[in-house]
């Protein structure tokens, strides 16, 4: 008996020595296949080794993205933006498509669960995105990509997306996702998750999500998602990571939308937007009455005047005045209403101007997302002109 366990030790010993060398083969293979999708804008594989390897030598060009699977039938979609910037809308539009029978959209479970997942107990974000798992993320970004490859080969029309809360525990997929320990670090990251769908062959698309800062930062605070004085700083590093990313991707990958045009793509003046929106997500599944189902969902944004005292800490504001004689346990200006009303006025003056001052930070990060999508618009724009003439052509040509 005592040799028959020993003989099982060592085969199981020898069996999880070669699943990881498989698994590492597997991952070689998959960083080299990245290489060569990267390496497909004109630079040489044997010229992006180099260049990687030279710190002086590396530039973005190197790892930007080029879109090459387009789709009519199978696409994943990723609606990216801050918290605050409208996912709760968009997510009470895509519960429409979600209860068509057939479902006209639906979210992928096994992408959703293997890139975060958030374990209320703990406060930490699991997954390919999540902070902890940052040691495993070789292994996880080989079994996202084998999702990917399944999501490809499948038939039929389907509108695939991942968060806005369609999976329980992968949370909206905003930048932050979840209020976890590490939530600063804790959010998608689009431009890892379009490597891997280039590979799989998935046509991958991300719905951008634009908001004035003072808007985010009261969204925020009326919702209750923040972490206090963390929350701004917190907003302006994720909007900073949310460009850095897009940055790296090909244009044709996303399209922007502003949170307050939602409501004006209801106006029949806006046929051509609502039509260039439903293009970029799914042409067939949401087109026509799908979609102003979808729009009706959408409410006019509230404009709050409310002031943000849970975002912003007062602790450094004057509260006490500290008396020029007498007991120093009496604050002499508090029982005065005139002396009360000078300490709030000095109160709020701070407040203001320390919200002014966080809002003009986020401003500038978010400025730089904005510069992409005005580039991306033009481009779209570009395109569809192109379009429009290339039909107009082939119609011409049949008569």
């Amino acid at each position: 008996m005592k040799f028959f366990l020993i003989f099982l030790l060592v085969q199981f010993i020898n069996a999880d020595n070669n699943y990881k060398e498989k698994d590492t083969e597997n991952i070689l293979s998959w960083i080299n296949h990245m290489k060569r999708i990267l390496s497909s804008s004109g630079t040489t594989e044997e010229d992006f080794n180099d260049n990687v390897n030279n710190v002086e030598g590396v530039t973005s060009k190197e790892y930007h993205l080029k879109k090459t699977i387009f789709s009519d039938s199978i696409r994943l979609l990723v609606v990216a933006g801050l918290e605050g910037t409208g996912h709760h809308a968009i997510s009470a539009m895509f519960n429409i498509c979600a209860r068509k029978k057939p479902a006209l959209c639906e979210v992928e479970k096994g992408i959703s669960t293997k890139t975060m997942q958030f374990n209320p107990s703990q406060k930490l974000v699991h997954g390919l995105f999540g902070a902890v798992d940052t040691a495993k993320s070789l292994r996880m970004a080989v079994a996202v990509k084998n999702n990917l490859v399944a999501v490809a080969n499948r038939t039929g029309d389907h509108l695939y997306f991942l968060g806005l809360g369609g999976r329980k525990g992968s949370g909206m997929y905003s930048y932050p996702n979840y209020n976890g320990k590490f939530k600063s670090l804790d959010h998608p990251d689009i431009y890892q998750l379009g490597l891997l769908a280039e590979q799989a062959g998935v046509d991958y698309r991300v719905l951008v999500l634009q908001r004035n800062g003072m808007d985010v930062l009261k969204s925020v605070d009326r919702r209750d998602f923040g972490k206090g004085d963390e929350e701004p700083k917190i907003l302006v590093d994720n909007a900073a990571v949310l460009h850095a990313q897009l940055a790296l991707l090909d244009s044709r990958f996303y399209y922007c939308l502003q949170y307050e045009a939602l409501n004006d793509l209801k106006k029949p003046s806006a046929v051509q937007d609502r039509e260039d929106l439903v293009n970029f997500l799914h042409p067939r599944n949401l087109a026509g009455e799908t979609f102003d189902l979808m729009l009706q969902q959408i409410r006019p944004p509230s404009k709050s005047h409310r002031s943000l005292s849970s975002l912003i800490s007062n602790a450094s504001s004057i509260e006490q005045i500290t008396p020029l004689s007498g007991n120093s346990n009496t604050v002499i200006m508090k029982n005065s209403s005139h002396s009360q009303s000078f300490v709030n006025d000095m109160r709020s003056r701070e407040h203001n101007s320390t919200m002014e001052y966080l809002t003009f930070q986020l401003n500038a990060r978010l400025s730089m997302i904005t510069d992409l999508c005005r580039q991306q618009r033009l481009q779209f724009q570009q395109l569809r002109k192109e379009s429009t003439h290339s039909h107009k052509k082939v119609k011409t040509e049949k008569l």
